[in-house]
């Protein structure tokens, strides 16, 4: 298989380049192109990565040429991931996003010790994800390391706010009605909410103007997660702990009354 794979890379280098791999494998000390079939497995990798390193430096050049002609740049990286290495982050990526899922889930339920507030809490995390997933699907933005980080941090911004509104409501003991409670936390979520939502804006413009898809794919989910935190914290968060703590307020009354 690996003896097939090689005399078909030899074959497109010289499709693609014209150039014989005779000469580029002569540099490289390797004199058995003639006999492929004999080679032993060792010359059929080294072959293989010599012919494999003269196609990526022709596509190299090939695709600075195009940018040039459009980007008056000076200067130009090119980074190639092998599916084995990317294949290897996608596993860490998952691993990654389930350890955090039962550490964020355990932490919310050791702060709040209540089960309504916990599930309020994480059903505001979980609403920014989907949301900054359907923008995705929307605009057809690939779910790559970059976009995963970005989720990663939208989860993390979504229990800020979640749990600033929670404390503030459920933990906080004073004279304040829990609207009164909400309104001051909405305060301080909201002015949080709008600095992130600005400078990932800039960077969104940025990353127009300068053409980075990196940092076009990171801002945009930011953004799409930001903005749907606003309508999940305050929409759906805040609204489910007001019934709670209104359920939670009555049912004291009762058993005060019966007492």
């Amino acid at each position: 298989k690996l003896r097939e794979e090689v005399i078909e890379i030899i074959k497109l280098y010289e499709n693609i380049t014209g150039k014989q791999v005779d000469e580029l494998l002569k540099e490289n000390d390797v004199e058995e192109i003639k006999n492929l079939s004999n080679l032993s497995a060792s010359s059929l990798k080294e072959l293989f990565y010599v012919v494999y390193r003269g196609i990526k430096t022709y596509y190299g050049e090939s695709i600075k040429n195009v940018i040039s002609s459009y980007l008056p740049a000076e200067s130009f990286s090119l980074q190639v991931v092998s599916p084995l290495l990317s294949k290897s982050f996608t596993e860490k990526a998952k691993q990654i996003a389930m350890v955090s899922a039962l550490l964020v889930v355990a932490f919310v339920f050791f702060v709040f010790r209540e089960i309504p507030p916990a599930i309020a809490v994480l059903t505001g995390a979980l609403s920014d994800v989907i949301i900054a997933l359907g923008f995705m699907s929307f605009f057809k933005i690939p779910l790559s390391l970059a976009t995963f980080a970005a989720l990663l941090m939208l989860v993390g911004y979504s229990l800020d706010t979640d749990t600033l509104l929670t404390i503030r409501m459920v933990k906080r003991r004073d004279s304040l009605s829990p609207e009164e409670k909400a309104q001051d936390a909405f305060k301080t979520g909201s002015t949080m909410s709008l600095t992130a939502i600005l400078a990932f804006s800039v960077i969104f413009i940025l990353s127009i103007i300068l053409r980075i898809p990196l940092y076009y794919q990171i801002s945009s989910v930011a953004l799409a997660g930001l903005i749907g935190d606003l309508f999940a914290t305050w929409g759906v968060n805040a609204v489910l702990l007001l019934y709670y703590l209104k359920w939670k307020k009555s049912k004291e009354s009762k058993v005060i009354t019966w007492r």
